[in-house]
């Protein structure tokens, strides 16, 4: 008789702060769009081109804000491609505050992007090929 380990039993106990603080996190994101979102300066050449490029920004941001939440709630749902999905967000999230960081000219938002996503990645990339290939979800 084989006996699997769960999914959710390789996190660590960081790791699954992590999650939670992800998940809280990204709800602040969303609020914080939803707050924002009619309440930018227009500028005097207000443009339809601006207004398109604007609502599509909006449209972008609230996207990537929900994948941002998903991506915890697969890893906590043992969801076998989760880890696979984290890569690919952490990826558009990555771009997403390099380009921020960039437009504002405000350098420090990389610096604390990686030096509070370090350990969640590290610790992502040491569980993959067991959540992937030997644990299993739920109870078997």
């Amino acid at each position: 008789m084989e006996i699997n380990v769960r999914r959710r039993n390789l996190l660590p106990l960081l790791l699954k702060i992590y999650l939670l603080a992800g998940v809280m996190l990204g709800v602040i994101f969303l609020c914080l769009g939803a707050a924002m979102v009619g309440h930018a300066a227009m500028p005097e050449d207000y443009s339809l081109a601006h207004e398109i490029m604007e609502n599509v920004a909006i449209a972008g941001y609230f996207l990537l804000s929900i994948a941002y939440i998903v991506k915890y709630f697969l890893l906590w749902f043992e969801v076998k491609s989760a880890i696979r999905w984290n890569w690919g967000i952490g990826v558009c999230w990555g771009i997403f505050i390099l380009v921020v960081g960039i437009v504002e000219n405000k350098p420090e938002y990389l610096l604390i992007q990686l030096v509070v996503s370090a350990p969640y990645w590290w610790m992502l990339y040491r569980i993959q090929n067991k959540w992937e290939h030997e644990a299993v979800r739920g109870r078997k």
